[in-house]
C-alpha cells in the first residue's frame, strides 16, 4: 500500500466538488461564522482577509504595482543612481 505523504489543496467552491456535498458538508458549512462559510462553501477564499496592523506595505500598494508590471523594458535607459 502506498500512503500519501501530502495533500495538494485545491480552493473550490462546494458545487464544483462530487463527494462532500454527498456526505452532507453543507450542512457542517452552515453553522460555520461567515467568513470560514464563504470560503469553504462558496470558494472565496479571500473572505475576511484584512492587512495586519503593522504591515509596512499595503496589500492593495503591491496589488497595483503588479497591474501596471509589463515585460517591455522601460523607453528611457537608466543612466545615474542617487
Amino acid at each position: 500500500m502506498i500512503r500519501a505523504r501530502s495533500r495538494t489543496f485545491l480552493p473550490a467552491a462546494l458545487g464544483e466538488q462530487s463527494r462532500p456535498a454527498e456526505t452532507g458538508y453543507a450542512a457542517v458549512l452552515a453553522g460555520l461564522p461567515e467568513e470560514l462559510r464563504r470560503a469553504y462553501r462558496d470558494g472565496d477564499f479571500t473572505a475576511g482577509l484584512n492587512d495586519h496592523g503593522f504591515q509596512v506595505i499595503p496589500t492593495a500598494w503591491i496589488e497595483a504595482a503588479q497591474k501596471r508590471w509589463t515585460a517591455a523594458p522601460p523607453r528611457q535607459a537608466m543612466t545615474a543612481t542617487a
